[in-house]
């Protein structure tokens, strides 16, 4: 008979282990399939737990990196039903995305503009802005629309802190990309 402590550790265990798992596969694609099944077993056993949101946004990002758009679809769309903004403003970027991965560009633009035109309460909503931005300005390069997307790129590497390396790295490289396009 198990204790609850140690319930919760066991849960918090499986966690990390679905997390770290999943952060690889991001790099190593071969990973992707085990990813998918620690996370979609978590999600399954684990619908009350408090990292339950955390695990279906890990899940939407390994799924939509496999291009397996239901469970990514699925997952995102947990988190904007989800009773926190934050993790609403997360699902909502992640539909996009999976808009933008259709070659949906209009669609895609119109789920980053909700994001981005979404009232700031907090840093973590300051953040999902600015990863909003990042997809805005995706669409606006992929429209060939490089001066638009290099003033908001501008805009993002403005605003983000130094605690903001992923925003900021995803900024530059897309606005050398939009110069690189210009010439």
């Amino acid at each position: 008979d198990e204790s609850p402590v140690s319930d919760n550790v066991s849960v918090d265990l499986q966690f990390f282990i679905a997390r770290t798992t999943a952060r690889k596969a991001l790099a190593d694609s071969t990973l992707i399939e085990a990813a998918k099944t620690l996370l979609t077993g978590y999600v399954e056993t684990q619908r009350d737990h408090y990292r339950f949101y955390e695990v279906q946004l890990w899940l939407g990002d390994v799924a939509l990196a496999e291009g397996d758009m239901l469970t990514a679809d699925a997952a995102f769309n947990s988190l904007a039903n989800s009773p926190w903004p934050d993790f609403q403003m997360s699902g909502k970027i992640g539909m996009a995305r999976i808009l933008l991965a259709r070659d949906d560009l209009r669609g895609a633009r119109q789920g980053f503009d909700e994001v981005v035109n979404t009232p700031v309460t907090d840093d973590a909503s300051r953040r999902r802005r600015l990863e909003a931005m990042v997809g805005q300005a995706r669409v606006m390069q992929l429209e060939n629309d490089y001066p638009a997307a290099v003033e908001v790129l501008q805009q993002i590497i403005d605003e983000t802190t130094a605690d903001d390396t992923q925003i900021q790295a995803e900024a530059y490289l897309l606005q050398g990309t939009c110069y690189r396009s210009m010439d």
